[in-house]
């Protein structure tokens, strides 16, 4: 059943009955969800590319205005800048990281340079002690993660945790 009515000033107000009620509501939220799910997939392509061109843009900006200093064996290069400085006085520092921007992606002879801690990068081949590990990246949330051993669970399950309000 189709049904208008008008109000003074307003325009026509249709409201519909039966079947056809439902068969627009139905195109009505298929149409909604195909936008939707369109919205949802340009969202994810134009982060991705925004975050893909913010890359090349810093990369760039890096390359044009520093200078290199050097690269780890891991691929991540070492800038100082020409000119700009940073709150002390002392030339910036940046890191261009070879895969993924992670901050502990850089080795310990590199670290010290690149917080002016050094003034030159420490040399990688100098010989290491024995008690010195290979530089690795966090792990945290790989299956390589660090997990501490439970004592309670080697010592028969005499471990009893504690609860509030005992």
């Amino acid at each position: 059943m189709l049904g208008a009515t008008q109000k003074p000033g307003k325009p026509y107000l249709v409201v519909f009955w039966g079947w056809t009620h439902n068969i627009l509501w139905i195109a009505y939220a298929s149409l909604w969800f195909c936008v939707t799910r369109a919205a949802v997939r340009l969202y994810a392509t134009y982060r991705f590319h925004r975050e893909a061109a913010m890359q090349l843009l810093s990369t760039l900006f890096i390359r044009l205005t520093s200078r290199k200093v050097g690269q780890d064996r891991f691929g991540n290069t070492y800038w100082e800048a020409r000119g700009r400085r940073d709150s002390y006085g002392r030339p910036m520092r940046r890191v261009l990281y070879a895969k993924e921007a992670q901050a502990s992606a850089v080795p310990a002879e590199w670290w010290g340079w690149l917080h002016n801690t050094t003034e030159n990068p420490l040399p990688e081949d100098a010989p290491r002690r024995p008690w010195q590990k290979e530089h690795l990246p966090n792990m945290t949330g790989t299956p390589e993660a660090w997990r501490p051993v439970n004592p309670a669970a080697n010592r028969g399950g005499d471990y009893e945790a504690w609860t509030p309000g005992r």
